[in-house]
């Protein structure tokens, strides 16, 4: 039995949201070319980096981004490397237990998952997991794609 896509909005049953979701992804990756990122999968654009400096919370959201993007690629090793600067930033500016820090906890958690690191894939859900139930409701987006990416492990 083939694994479930675990991701944001991946298991809600289509509708206008998903549809909008997914066409701003494939917008996003239309919009992708070989100035925006370099064979190593670094970031070769910089303009958040240029505005606000390499640790700034915005670099990071747009690093979990496309390592998102990287993942949906098939790039592991460059959507892992986003996805950890993205962490220290995001836990440098915001300490362990903020909410953003649990967003790239998630995506780095299917990251891992995919490369074959259930056991760090585990760590990491669960982190996102107790962090999104301290922030919001149980019912919450957030709350429900993390305690889906654990279950899926």
């Amino acid at each position: 039995m083939a694994r479930p896509t675990i991701g944001y909005g991946d298991s809600r049953p289509p509708g206008p949201e998903r549809s909008r979701r997914r066409n701003r992804s494939r917008d996003s990756l239309s919009r992708l070319d070989e100035d925006t990122i370099d064979d190593d999968g670094s970031s070769r654009n910089g303009i958040f980096e240029a505005a606000y400096g390499p640790d700034h919370p915005e670099v990071a959201r747009t690093l979990t981004n496309l390592g998102l993007v990287l993942r949906g690629l098939g790039d592991l090793a460059g959507a892992r490397a986003h996805q950890e600067r993205a962490l220290r930033i995001n836990e440098a500016a915001y300490g362990p237990d903020h909410s953003s820090v649990a967003i790239t906890l998630t995506s780095l958690g299917l990251v891992l998952r995919d490369l074959g690191d259930l056991a760090g894939a585990r760590a990491q859900q669960e982190r996102a997991l107790r962090i999104n139930e301290a922030a919001y409701s149980p019912d919450h987006s957030h709350t429900r794609t993390a305690r889906r990416a654990l279950d899926a492990l």
